[in-house]
């Protein structure tokens, strides 16, 4: 089935919910500090720049002892979809250091799962 284009509505719909990102303060700093202070002139000083703490949009915490103990977070949030409430529900986590699980074992995947996707090739 091939995926009809959006109503205008929908189209009006996602593009609010793209721009409710611009407000949290921290996304917009962030915004800001990308403008204003990443203008690298040469390979080495992308890689400081990428290296530094200002650039950490995914950080985990690994237990290899307990897998199912590590921690992560990434922003805004687990989803790529827009509508989804988990499309940025990781933003005020990120924004002040918290982490969520980062479960690794089956048993533990299967019993935090809330939503299941199955994609089927054509």
């Amino acid at each position: 089935m091939i995926p009809s284009m959006p109503t205008p509505f929908e189209s009006a719909e996602l593009n609010l919910k793209l721009f409710e990102l611009r407000r949290e303060p921290v996304l917009r700093e962030a915004r800001a500090w990308f403008i204003r202070d990443v203008n690298p002139e040469t390979f080495e000083e992308l890689l400081i720049l990428m290296r530094g703490e200002r650039n950490a949009s995914f950080r985990m915490v690994l237990d290899v002892g307990n897998w199912d103990a590590s921690r992560a977070v990434n922003t805004p949030g687990q989803s790529g979809d827009p509508f989804s409430g988990h499309y940025r529900d990781l933003a005020p986590l990120w924004a002040t250091g918290q982490y969520v699980p980062l479960l690794y074992s089956r048993a533990a995947v299967e019993a935090a799962t809330a939503e299941a996707i199955t994609l089927t090739p054509r």
